[in-house]
């Protein structure tokens, strides 16, 4: 490769020597008002929209060309300048957002290093400035490079705040630096894409409750729906900004809360994702997939009864690997879509065919080991807890050990010979499609759950909030405190062996120490005694121990859906 070029996959050389000293000039200067600085920004944002596909291994080369050039330093510098909303000033901030929402998108190792930086938290420092404030400034928004670069610098928050790797310190960033008092306020601008822009962001940060008072109203997910219905004709491939793909990954970031679940099934969006898995997008297709699971969370019902629903997700599932490989034509990336979709829509099945499957529980109780349940991006914190329980003489089961066939099939025979489960709770467990399969199933099965916090600060909320309410939390955020935490687990795992005996006793009515074995209180004994999962516990009047006599959260949620569709107000 000559100096300055970059090959593509095609074998077309494409020359960056004019990118680099334009980046080159750009840095030396200190003043970004000028026509001079306009110029070399062009020069640079061409370059990165000409190129619109990556290589063989994934990587934009120019766009990292451009990155290893010096553009977030450039974009810091320019930032930190605080322009004014008028002339080159902002047109010239206009050209840098928007290449640093390309690189931003286009590369997860720049998002990392932006985090590092703080950069984040100068945009939105900036957005704050009261140059900028669109209640007390309302014309400027009317102003399409003011307005444009606004959009810019949320969408670059946008796609920092997707990637995995950064998401727990970008969200605490997001929040010290006041992020939803700095956005909230750009809501009342009309402007579909800047007020998309918003809820999707807020949607990482805030906490379900937050998030409630954010979309009390049917309005703003109406909006994002109606926009995918746009982008459904394959002829249109975007609709203000946003592909099917990018309105689907944050439409499911949005069902994470059960309240948005309630109002996509209100304003119509079933029918809108079941015609999704019928897409020739492979990607649109699992993320349709995997957004009717967490509706059937839900609304269960209504994806039932909704037309071809059910068949499209059948339909997903009936090819082996054999035939995948062949969908896939030797496409390792398709491949691999591939079978994520079967896994998404075996997920959905699962969600929606679950209450048929259930297990009776014998008097010879065949629960044998203690479940670990988690997300991976915990992973080895959890697989060092469960070899810390293993050595203390407990048999573990979790799943990169013991996982075999069907994952579905494993995870709920690991579930129905569990003696209990423990569950590791952070933010993205509780978003997980697969963590609340998990969670939920074993709060159906009636399991011993044991909630450890593994993302600091963290406070379990939405659907995990209710299974692990009124239990003993051990928090693992403090490696410090590691052995301190796991010796008071297995001191907690033994004492709740204990009580589990106790329990099986009265069940079958041969508690020692009571002598009516039908008599129990309904209240919380004075002694304490926990209910395991909250709600719904009723304790032997001479032990005190939990008795479960519960609802479960599915039954609860298939006898109250449709008066929670009537009762919440349409908008």
């Amino acid at each position: 490769m000559a100096n300055g070029e970059v090959v593509t996959d095609s074998g077309t050389r494409v020359d960056t020597s004019a990118v680099k000293e334009a980046m080159g000039r750009l840095k030396a200067t200190t003043d970004y008002k000028t026509k001079e600085c306009y110029d070399d920004l062009k020069v640079i944002l061409e370059t990165i929209r000409a190129e619109e596909t990556p290589s063989s291994n994934g990587v934009y080369e120019t766009t990292n060309v451009i990155i290893n050039a010096g553009l977030a330093d450039l974009f810091h510098k320019m930032l930190s300048a605080t322009p004014e909303p008028e002339g080159f000033a902002i047109q010239n901030m206009r050209f840098v957002s928007a290449c640093m929402c390309n690189a931003t998108k286009r590369s997860s190792t720049f998002c990392e290093n932006l985090v590092a930086k703080s950069i984040p938290r100068e945009i939105l420092k900036y957005l704050k400035t009261e140059k900028l404030d669109p209640e007390q400034h309302k014309e400027l928004m009317g102003n399409e490079n003011v307005r444009t670069c606004v959009i810019n610098l949320m969408c670059i928050l946008h796609n920092v705040m997707k990637k995995e790797k950064v998401q727990a310190i970008t969200r605490e960033g997001y929040k010290k630096a006041s992020a939803p008092q700095v956005l909230n306020k750009f809501r009342s601008v009309e402007n579909c894409t800047m007020k998309t822009l918003v809820i999707f962001i807020l949607a990482y940060i805030t906490t379900d409750e937050e998030n409630e008072k954010i979309n009390e109203c049917d309005e703003h997910i109406r909006t994002i729906v109606n926009m995918l219905s746009e982008v459904c004709d394959p002829k249109k491939k975007s609709k203000h900004g946003f592909s099917a793909v990018g309105l689907l990954e944050g439409l499911i970031k949005l069902a994470s809360n059960d309240a948005n679940k309630v109002r996509l099934v209100r304003v119509e969006a079933v029918p809108i994702f079941t015609k999704l898995l019928e897409a020739e997008e492979t990607q649109e297709q699992l993320l349709a997939a995997k957004i009717l699971t967490l509706i059937a969370f839900r609304c269960r019902d209504f994806v039932i009864q909704e037309p071809g629903c059910v068949t499209a997700l059948k339909a997903a599932c009936k090819c082996d690997d054999n035939e995948l490989e062949k969908k896939a034509n030797g496409d390792k990336k398709e491949l691999k879509k591939l079978k994520e979709l079967k896994r998404n829509a075996k997920e959905a099945l699962w969600n929606l065919n679950e209450p048929k499957l259930t297990v009776k529980d014998t008097k010879d109780d065949p629960r044998k080991h203690i479940m670990i349940s988690y997300q991976w991006d915990s992973q080895e914190l959890m697989m060092r807890i469960a070899d810390g329980l293993e050595k203390a003489g407990f048999k573990i089961w979790m799943d990169v050990k013991d996982m075999s066939g069907s994952t579905l099939e494993a995870m709920a025979a690991a579930v129905e010979n569990a003696s209990m489960v423990i569950i590791g709770a952070s933010t993205k467990y509780k978003d997980s499609v697969s963590c609340r399969t998990e969670g939920e199933y074993a709060y159906n099965k009636r399991r011993t759950i044991v909630p450890l916090i593994v993302e600091y600060g963290y406070t379990p909320d939405g659907w995990l909030g209710p299974i692990v309410m009124n239990t003993l939390y051990f928090e693992f955020t403090n490696e410090s405190k590691f052995d301190e935490k796991l010796e008071a687990l297995i001191h907690e795992i033994q004492r709740r062996g204990e009580c589990m005996k106790q329990s099986l006793q009265c069940s079958e009515g041969a508690c020692t120490r009571k002598t009516d074995s039908t008599s129990v209180v309904t209240e919380q004994p004075a002694s304490g005694t926990a209910t395991v999962g909250g709600g719904g516990s009723t304790y032997c009047s001479c032990c005190s121990i939990p008795r479960y006599n519960r609802v479960s959260p599915a039954e609860q949620v298939r006898a109250s859906q449709f008066i929670v569709l009537a009762k919440l107000p349409i908008s």
